[in-house]
This record gives C-alpha cells, sequence and structure tokens, in this order.
C-alpha cells in the first residue's frame, strides 16, 4: 500500500508539472494566434532545415517561442526554452558570445534597421555538440522605436563548415609539399605556336630568378633562357621532341631578372590537368625559394532565408508553392514556377520513375540528395534537396528544399584537380611526402620513391616513426628536433637510397607543434652522377698530366684555368702558382700570341702553328703550338685549351732529310758529269798511251821504222828530238793527270751512289784517303782558294780495326768536317793551313777513332757546345745552311750508334774526334 501511495503521490506530482507547462505553451498560443493558413506555414518550416526563434530583449534573451524542431537540431526541447530553464545566449559558444551581442547592440541601434545576418557563429547542443548556424534575425519595435523582441532564423551549416575547413587544410599541404621542393618548379601550357606563359612556379623558382610571382607568370620558357643558349640550343626543338617523349631532360642556361645566369638541368614532362596538356618542369640545383602562391577558390556557402529554395509539391509532382528564392535560383517568376510541375524543372525525374521516388519518400518520411535543375534558360543547375513527406488537413504533400550547390560543386572539382595534381607531382617527382602528429605517428605518407623501400603509399600511416626508424640516429634527432619546434635538413641513407629531407614544424591554432610536414628528395642517382664525375674529374686530369705535351687551359680573359705535369716540368712553375694569372706573364714567349688566342675564342676556331721558333735558356727551339676553343661549353663557360710540342727534333729530321735530298740531287748531278768527263778522258788516255808507243825507239815495231824510212828519217833523230824538247816527259804529264783525274771521278762517283744502306767493314783509312782525294777538289775561284794548298799530316796505325759502317754516310761525315776546318782556316787567312790526321784503336772501348785537328781560329766556349745545333752557324747569312755538322752528329749517333765530339779553343785550332765501334754495330 506504501508504494502505491507513493506512485500516486508521484503521478499526481507530474500531472501537475505538466499543467504548468501546458499553461505556459497555452500562454504562449494565446499570444502568437495563427490561423489556419499560418499554421501549415508554420507546420511546413517546422518539417524543414530553419528553427526559428523570438526571444524579449531583456537580460539573457529568454525564448518566448521556438519551432519543434529545435530538437531535432538542438537536442534541447522547447519546453526548456518556455519554461526560462535555458535563456538563448546559454547555448551561444562562450567565444561566439561577445561577437553576436555586439552585432544585436551595433544593428539594434540603427532605428532604420528591421533585419541583420550574422556572421556564422556556433551553438551548444544538449549533447555536448558544436554546431555551426546562419542566422538572420528579424528586430520587434515599439511604437516609440525601441526594441521589445527579435525573430531569429537559423540554419544548421555544420557540415558546411566542416568542408570548407577540409577545403583549407587540404590547400594548406598542397601549398606545403608545393614550396617545400627545393627544386625550381615552372607549369606552363604546352602550345603548338610559340611559348605561353607560366601558370604556375614555387618559391624556389621566385627566389632564385629574382622575379615576383606575378612578374613571373608575364614571363615565358624563352624569356628565362640566356639569348645565346637559345641561338645554340633551340628551345623550339625541344618542345617537338618532348611532344613525342612525354618526359625530356636537357641542360640550359637560364638568367635572372639581374641578369646573372646560371646553369640547371630541366626535367620536363607534359601531364594533363583539368583536362589541359601542361608542362611540368623541374630545374635542378636552384637554391633559392618562392612561394607558390596557389590559388585555390573556395566558395564560401552562408545559407539566409534567401539562400533555401522551398517547393510544396502534390502527390502529382505539380508544383503549388514556392518562395521567392527559389524563383530567382531557376529564373522564373513565382506565378510561373507555380505553373510547373517537377517533371518539367528536374531532367532526372520522369513519369516512369516518379512513382518508385515517391514509395520511397513515404517509406522514410524524407530524403536528402542531389540532383539537376533546369533553368528558364535550358541551363542546368547543381542542387541539394532536402525533401519531406508531410499530411495536413488530410491532404498529403512533399515539401522540399533546393540549396544551388554549384558553387560547391565547383569547389570539388577544384579540388579534384588539386589532389590530381598533387598525387601527379608524387608520381612524377622523385619524393616522398610525410607527416606525423604532435607523437611522431605517421600520418601521411606519399610518393614514388617508397615503392624503393617495398612500401606502398600509405602503408606506414598509424605507426611510429620513432619505431620505425629506430635504427637510423640521424633521421630520430632531426625529427625530435622539428616536433620541439626547430626545422631541420638533413641527408640520409636508408637501405642504399640516399634522401634529402626538409621537415617543417606544424602549430595549431594554440601555436603548439601538432606534428612535422617532411619532404623527402630522392637523390640518389644524383649522389652516383656527382661520384661518376668526381672519378670521371680525376681520370681526365690524370691523362691530361700524363700528355707529353705541355696543356694550358685559359678563360675567355686570357687566365690561366690548367696546368698539366709536363707544363710543370718543362717551366719549373707548379700549377697552383699558375691559376688566375695571365697566360703573358706565366709563359712570356706567348705574349705575342695572345691576341691570336683571344680571337680563337671568340669566333670558336681552332687555330695550329706547326712551326714556331722559340729561345728558351739562350737556345733555339722550335715548336707546335695548337689552340682549341671550347666550342661545345656549358654553364657559360668560355675560353680555351693550348697545347705546346717541342718539335726541334721533328723539324731537325724534316731539314735532315730536305739537306739528304738535296746532297743526292748534288750526287747525282756530279755522277753525270763525271760520266761525261769519262768518255773524253779515256780517249786522251788512250791517245797519249798511242802517241808514246809511235814515238818510242823500239825496233820491234815495224810500222814505225817503216814510216820513218819512207820519209827519210831515222827513229834514233825522232827519239833525239823527243828528248831535246822534253817530249817524253810531258806524255807521261798527260797519262798521270788523266790517270788522277780517273781516280777522282771514280771516287765522285761512288760518293754520288744511292745509299741502299749496306753495311760492310771498311777500313777507316782508305775512307779518309778517299774523302782527301775528293776534298782536293775543293775550289773557291774568287778567293783564290784551292784545298790542295792545305797541308796534310797523317799519323795512321798500322793495326786499325775494319769498322762496320756504311761507307757513303762516313765519308760525307769526313768530308763536312774537312771542309768545315777548310772554310775556317780560308776565312781566318791562315798563311800555313794544316790538317793533322790521325787514325788510330781505342782497344778499352773497342772503337776506331779518327781526329782531324786544323791550326784555324778556333771558337769560344758558347760556340763549342752548339756547334752540332741544326742551323747553328758562324757564317754569314747565305753562305751555309747551319746543317753539315748537325747531319755529320746524326749519322754518327743515330745511325752508327757512334760518338763525335769537338775541342776548340781561340786561336788554337779546332779537333774533331770521331769514334766508330770496330766490332758490333747495333741497328
Amino acid at each position: 500500500m506504501k508504494d502505491e501511495n507513493k506512485s500516486r503521490q508521484q503521478l499526481i506530482s507530474e500531472l501537475q508539472n505538466a499543467r504548468e507547462q501546458l499553461a505556459i505553451l497555452q500562454g504562449a498560443s494565446v499570444q502568437y494566434a495563427l490561423s489556419k493558413e499560418r499554421k501549415e506555414t508554420l507546420r511546413i518550416i517546422e518539417n524543414g532545415p530553419l528553427v526559428t526563434f523570438v526571444w524579449r530583449n531583456t537580460s539573457g534573451w529568454p525564448v518566448e517561442f521556438v519551432t519543434a524542431n529545435v530538437e531535432k537540431m538542438f537536442g534541447y526541447t522547447p519546453v526548456e526554452f518556455l519554461t526560462g530553464k535555458l535563456k538563448y545566449d546559454q547555448i551561444i559558444y562562450a567565444d561566439d558570445l561577445k561577437r553576436v551581442l555586439h552585432e544585436v547592440t551595433q544593428y539594434s541601434g540603427d532605428k532604420s534597421c528591421s533585419e541583420f545576418t550574422h556572421a556564422p557563429y556556433r551553438i551548444h547542443t544538449k549533447q555536448g555538440e558544436v554546431k555551426w548556424v546562419n542566422d538572420t534575425t528579424y528586430i520587434q519595435r515599439s511604437e516609440t522605436g525601441e526594441v521589445t523582441h527579435f525573430h531569429g532564423v537559423l540554419l544548421d551549416i555544420t557540415e558546411q563548415k566542416k568542408y570548407e575547413q577540409m577545403l583549407v587544410e587540404n590547400e594548406e599541404r598542397v601549398s606545403s609539399t608545393f614550396n617545400a621542393i627545393t627544386d625550381a618548379v615552372l607549369l606552363h601550357p604546352l602550345c603548338d605556336d610559340g611559348f605561353a606563359p607560366f601558370i604556375e612556379v614555387n618559391d624556389t623558382a621566385c627566389k632564385r630568378y629574382g622575379y615576383r610571382r606575378d612578374e613571373f607568370l608575364s614571363l615565358t620558357a624563352v624569356d628565362i633562357t640566356d639569348a645565346t643558349q637559345i641561338k645554340q640550343s633551340n628551345p623550339y626543338e625541344n618542345r617537338k621532341r618532348l611532344k613525342k617523349k612525354k618526359n625530356l631532360i636537357f641542360e640550359t642556361i637560364h638568367v635572372t631578372k639581374s641578369g646573372e645566369t646560371f646553369p640547371v638541368e630541366i626535367n620536363a614532362s607534359v601531364i594533363t590537368l583539368g583536362g589541359k596538356k601542361i608542362i611540368l618542369s623541374v630545374a635542378r640545383d636552384i637554391t633559392d625559394r618562392k612561394k607558390v602562391e596557389e590559388s585555390l577558390r573556395i566558395t564560401q556557402f552562408s545559407l539566409d532565408k534567401a539562400a533555401i529554395g522551398a517547393y510544396c509539391l502534390n502527390p502529382a509532382g505539380n508544383i503549388y508553392n514556392v518562395n521567392d528564392e527559389a524563383a530567382r535560383m531557376l529564373g522564373y517568376t513565382k506565378e510561373e514556377l507555380e505553373s510547373l510541375c517537377l517533371f518539367d524543372i528536374d531532367p532526372t525525374v520522369t513519369h516512369e520513375n516518379y512513382d518508385a521516388i515517391w514509395q520511397v519518400l513515404a517509406d522514410n518520411g524524407a530524403n536528402f540528395f542531389e540532383s539537376l535543375h533546369r533553368k528558364k534558360d535550358g541551363t542546368l543547375l547543381p542542387v541539394e534537396i532536402y525533401a519531406n513527406l508531410l499530411e495536413y488537413d488530410g491532404k498529403i504533400f512533399s515539401i522540399a528544399f533546393s540549396k544551388d550547390i554549384s558553387k560547391r560543386k565547383e569547389a570539388e572539382k577544384e579540388l579534384n584537380d588539386n589532389i590530381l595534381r598533387l598525387q601527379t607531382i608524387y608520381n612524377t617527382l622523385p619524393i616522398v611526402v610525410w607527416a606525423t602528429d604532435a607523437k611522431g605517428i605517421f600520418v601521411l605518407s606519399e610518393g614514388n620513391v617508397l615503392k624503393k623501400f617495398g612500401l606502398k603509399p600509405g602503408e606506414i600511416v598509424g605507426t611510429s616513426a620513432f619505431e620505425v626508424y629506430k635504427d637510423y640516429p640521424d633521421f630520430i634527432e632531426s625529427l625530435t628536433q622539428s616536433l620541439n619546434g626547430k626545422p631541420s635538413e638533413f641527408e640520409s641513407e636508408i637501405n642504399g637510397i640516399y634522401l634529402h629531407q626538409v621537415l617543417t614544424p606544424i602549430y595549431d591554432e594554440n601555436g603548439n607543434v601538432g606534428g612535422v610536414n617532411a619532404l623527402a628528395i630522392d637523390v640518389t642517382e644524383k649522389r652516383k652522377a656527382d661520384e661518376e664525375l668526381e672519378h670521371l674529374r680525376n681520370y681526365l686530369s690524370n691523362i691530361i698530366d700524363s700528355m707529353p705535351s705541355v696543356l694550358v687551359g685559359i678563360d675567355a680573359g686570357g687566365c690561366i684555368t690548367q696546368w698539366n705535369k709536363t707544363a710543370e716540368e718543362k717551366t719549373g712553375i707548379s700549377a697552383v702558382a699558375t691559376y688566375g694569372k695571365p697566360l703573358a706573364t706565366i709563359l712570356p714567349q706567348l705574349a705575342p700570341e695572345i691576341e691570336k688566342i683571344l680571337s680563337s675564342i671568340k669566333s670558336k676556331r681552332i687555330i695550329q702553328e706547326q712551326k714556331r721558333s722559340t729561345t728558351i735558356d739562350k737556345q733555339a727551339i722550335f715548336e707546335a703550338m695548337t689552340v682549341y676553343p671550347l666550342i661545345g661549353y656549358r654553364h657559360g663557360m668560355k675560353g680555351a685549351v693550348i697545347q705546346i710540342d717541342d718539335v726541334s727534333d721533328k723539324i731537325r729530321m724534316q731539314e735532315m732529310l730536305v739537306q739528304s735530298e738535296k746532297m743526292l740531287s748534288v750526287g747525282g748531278l756530279a755522277a753525270g758529269m763525271a760520266h761525261e768527263i769519262n768518255n773524253p778522258l779515256a780517249g786522251i788516255l788512250q791517245t797519249a798511251s798511242t802517241l808514246s808507243i809511235r814515238l818510242s825507239d823500239n825496233s820491234n815495231i815495224s810500222a814505225n821504222q817503216k814510216a820513218a824510212e819512207k820519209v827519210g828519217i831515222r827513229m834514233s833523230d825522232i827519239q833525239e828530238y823527243m828528248k831535246l824538247r822534253d817530249v817524253p816527259r810531258m806524255l807521261q804529264l798527260i797519262t798521270d793527270s788523266g790517270k788522277r783525274v780517273s781516280d777522282i771521278i771514280r771516287n765522285m762517283l761512288n760518293f754520288s751512289r744511292k745509299s741502299e744502306t749496306i753495311v760492310s767493314s771498311h777500313d777507316l783509312r782508305v775512307l779518309m784517303d778517299q774523302s782527301l782525294e775528293l776534298a782536293k777538289t775543293d775550289y773557291d775561284l774568287q778567293k783564290s782558294w784551292d784545298f790542295k794548298g792545305i797541308k796534310i799530316v797523317k799519323d795512321y796505325t798500322s793495326d786499325v780495326a775494319l769498322v762496320p759502317c756504311e761507307e757513303v754516310k762516313i765519308q760525307q761525315v769526313l768530308l763536312n768536317l774537312l771542309r768545315n776546318g777548310s772554310q775556317a782556316m780560308q776565312e781566318a787567312a791562315i798563311n800555313n793551313p794544316e790538317f793533322r790526321i790521325k787514325i788510330y784503336n781505342d782497344s778499352d772501348r773497342r772503337m776506331s777513332c779518327v781526329e782531324i785537328e786544323d791550326n784555324g781560329p778556333g771558337m769560344n766556349e758558347d760556340t763549342r757546345k752548339r756547334v752540332f745545333e741544326p742551323f747553328f752557324s758562324t757564317k754569314a747569312p747565305g753562305v751555309g745552311t747551319g746543317l753539315g755538322l748537325s747531319v755529320s752528329y746524326f749519322i754518327v749517333v743515330e745511325n752508327h750508334k757512334g760518338e763525335i765530339e769537338v775541342e776548340s779553343n781561340p786561336g788554337l785550332g779546332t779537333k774533331f774526334i770521331l769514334r766508330l765501334p770496330y766490332q758490333t754495330l747495333i741497328e
């Protein structure tokens, strides 16, 4: 019984509370009595997304009226507001209340203002959630103009705010990733003709090139390319190649706004964005950055009472009531729109599928979906539909709210384009983009480099970076540093892959580090290329230093940039001491050639000079110089490489060959003359012999006796007469002279005969005597000089060994030595010229020796040292070639592995010493 009484008392108490609340509601109903038509309108509103409030203009804004759907939107019942348990200002988010109060005060003070729209603000729901609302407030004033009440129409825009926040976060992520790339990224349309201006660049590009973004976007790829490079490498050709290959890597030279030129490596790809062909160019090795100002225009959805179109439709699909916004959205008047049906404005709805659509609405009571509405001009408008099925006064109808979402669709398309662009960057560039939260947990992992680690995009999301990379202390240290608010940049090696990583802290709205954004660029190939380049540099340097030629590199100003080992050895100057110095300062002998060398660099033509005569340390040498301009230079490098070779020996050999040919020509002429002389000489000798026989007193010759008797003369008388006239002696003199001429001719023929390089054993004494006979033919008619006037003193050892040699060449040497001494004594006008010739064996060295000493003027020490140099001569110009002794030196030393030297002092004559091995000739 006690429990039953308690239940009754509790029921009575609850009924009493219900009566009180009912009285309040009835009072509100009396105060706001509604007509039947208005009740229908109220019913329509209560079934829609709009909530209507009426509150007094007193402290806290007590609510006097609110539509029933407030509970659906905010969780509070109308009773809680109408009983005074809850005032309107209590449900406004604390951070927004001050601003809302300020807006109410501002608009209330303007007596001409009857309505205003708040900036979106937040509401606390009964469940503890926070929702965003769009609030249009109508001001009710007394007759004196004082504000008595406010009528508010609220629309829940929480989902819209979430979508807007998602767009903002995505924009920040795209911008952060794009601008974190350390290379300059340039995007411009792929055109058939010409180059269109850039449509996008990143921070690195602007900072490196020195342009503002608006300036940069007015430029084309040609504008930032050096003019000289355009002439050498036609950018239009690169565009043609790019159209075919879709990807192209090449080098060029770019120019900044200030005119500075710098080298870049362009990695260009053709991508599709928004249905258009775009060239994505990445300029490598650019250190500066420019913030990419990528404009993503996101439509702000602001809904008020005029932002929602409202339609009333009967079960047949006829439109019988619309609001002003619905008509405005489609371009009709209200009357025109109310004369149409759903099939006229929604092309997705047909008579065939309408029944099914209405049945879904009947089963669920409401439906939310997207559709298309056809405007009066025929264009289609994307809309968001919130439809309810209602029954009022025995009639069933549908109330549908239509929201224009064309801007949102555009934003979605732009977002999709952004995502596609970001994904294209991920899939095109050699990068990994990753991010962590404040605890180091991966929240993002994208990029085509992930596959090198055997990972898929997003695979490690949710795992701890500290755990995944615990074995990489550099990574852990940099991540920790960035989570503490300090950006970091480092290069790491993970599983053989080298990554250049840039870590940037992310801050929340309170200024605390909420995580880390990171960009990792795969630099493995670049690192390998750098190592290969260094290896190649060392390899080329070794090749250059190993070359026997002097190699000197110079820049466009003529200053030295390269100096090889041979140059160091030849000049005694180290490479370090030459770098940056003018060429003419280091190599004064090239000073006259500087203008020619610089001209070669400008004209890009090779200059060769095969026979340059110069003097180094008082010695005449010949050099071959070639100037190679750097024709295919890169990175703006201009200059040349100069190759210098000592060709003195080569020139000497060439001159020796010329002299040898000349000697062969002279020898051929002499041989011809000898043959011509030999014929009449033979007749003279034969005739002289015949005369001697016919005039001799020889009774055995009967023909002589008969001839004498016939003329009455005795042979004894003829003999007597001849003796008295010394005829026999004369005939003998003719015979002796003829034989001497015959010997001379024979020697000349032997000397002039073409050498077949036949080596045989010869007696140096015989060769010397033959050479003396040839020398005796030397006669200077103008100076009345005759070699026969020189006294010859011979000192031949009896046991001189035979020498293996080429007879003619050794005769040439001996004849050169004799003529050289003869001419020296002639020029010095020596009264009693004399040659002392000594031939002997040097058994210790196994050589046969010939000494030819004259009593001529001698020579000083400087002349003695240079006597065997080609073209060196003490004679007047035109008198000698300066090759006789150098040819002799070559024959003795090079051909016969012998020795030749000279001893001389001024006024004491000259001695030439010739030594030839007498046992073995080393070929």
